[in-house]
């Protein structure tokens, strides 16, 4: 007994929570969730840094937008981290007088950069569409929505900075910012609207696609993993409009702060999404061939063929060479998107050039059709 006894006396004593969850506090609440959003944007950060870099580059603005908007989340985040430590999500009994002037400007800078946070997130899904698409409506419809986003972004920190004194303790949250609800509301209303824009836009270039139901289907519901966002960004409007005029708007705060961490983390994470090669390639092929003088297609195990080709002919060269020459390509099926492209593509090219005399061209010297020329010029990329 006595050999046991010394062994438990041993065993150190476990270590105090960091945080902790209960009917007073909801702060441990708030930290936990914000670790575990961060941690899942941390890794849709890198896993599209490694999309880029390795599978489907190159890195491009969408990126760098994206990048921002993992760095301002993380900026946000170490402010939630900081409120929490200041007593945020506790009854106001239970925090102490002198943190509540930091407490209050800790909450002001999270609503900046959430709003920050979230427009890079908007403009990272507004570049992509730029970066896909070639044709001029779509780039119009996706500049508008930079635009538009843009705006929402500026009068959003307007609206939540004029007349709003950051210095002021956690209460009568109305009474020192007039018609704070109202304002949310306003910037609420328009971050939803955002986002529906967005995914019609994503509908309005998928429509047009020569691709089968299917696949468009399947394109549409990749981009449409963003309207989850839209209904975080109701809830935390709804919260929102219990903690403003509640007398403990700390405590009541927790979860208006949960729905805040939702939004803003899986908008950021759901804009990984599309950049996935398996998704956006027969989007992106899908419109190439319509570019002219550009025919490219991405085939399996990695390998891009890219040919350019540039026929000319003038009337001083319709002297016939004696060799010639026939080339047929192989039949190549991208197993990697067969799911998303269900048809079988066959390309086929054959050259010739022999030894009669070009009668058709000699007789059209007057045509003003299009004609093919002699020099011909092929090159073949492989990657």
């Amino acid at each position: 007994m006595a050999p046991a006894a010394a062994a438990n006396s041993q065993v150190p004593a476990p270590l105090p929570p960091i945080e902790t969850i209960s009917p007073t506090d909801r702060g441990g609440l708030v930290f936990l969730l914000t670790t575990l959003l961060l941690t899942f944007v941390v890794i849709a950060f890198f896993v599209r840094f490694y999309t880029r870099r390795r599978i489907s580059g190159p890195w491009s603005r969408d990126d760098d937008f994206l990048t921002a908007a993992t760095f301002v989340c993380c900026a946000q985040s170490a402010v939630v981290f900081f409120e929490v430590h200041k007593g945020f999500g506790q009854v106001a009994s239970n925090i102490e007088p002198k943190n509540l002037p930091s407490l209050g400007k800790a909450v002001y800078a999270s609503d900046v950069l959430y709003i920050i946070a979230l427009y890079f997130a908007k403009c990272s899904v507004a570049y992509l569409f730029l970066r896909i698409t070639p044709y001029r409506s779509h780039s119009i419809a996706s500049w508008g929505s930079i635009v538009l986003t843009s705006v929402w972004a500026v009068a959003s920190i307007c609206l939540i900075t004029i007349q709003c004194n950051p210095t002021h303790p956690l209460q009568n949250l109305d009474g020192q910012c007039k018609h704070l609800f109202v304002r949310w509301a306003i910037i609420g209303g328009f971050d939803i609207f955002t986002e529906i824009v967005l995914f019609s836009l994503a509908v309005y270039m998928v429509a047009n696609l020569q691709m089968g139901w299917k696949a468009k289907a399947t394109i549409i519901l990749v981009f449409s993993s963003r309207l989850p966002v839209i209904a975080a960004a109701a809830m935390r409007l709804r919260f929102l409009q219990i903690q403003i005029p509640s007398m403990d708007p700390t405590f009541a705060g927790a979860l208006t702060a949960v729905w805040t961490q939702i939004e803003l983390n899986y908008s950021i994470m759901a804009s990984t999404l599309p950049c996935l090669g398996p998704f956006i390639t027969p989007f992106s092929s899908s419109y190439r061939p319509s570019r002219p003088g550009n025919t490219s297609s991405q085939r399996s195990a990695g390998e891009d063929f890219s040919m350019h080709h540039n026929l000319s002919r003038t009337r001083s060269e319709q002297k016939v060479d004696k060799d010639q020459v026939h080339a047929s390509a192989r039949e190549i099926t991208n197993a990697n998107h067969s799911s998303l492209r269900p048809e079988q593509l066959r390309h086929e090219v054959k050259v010739t050039h022999g030894q009669k005399v070009d009668q058709a061209s000699v007789k059209s010297d007057d045509s003003r059709q299009m004609i093919i020329k002699k020099n011909i010029e092929f090159s073949v990329d492989r990657n």
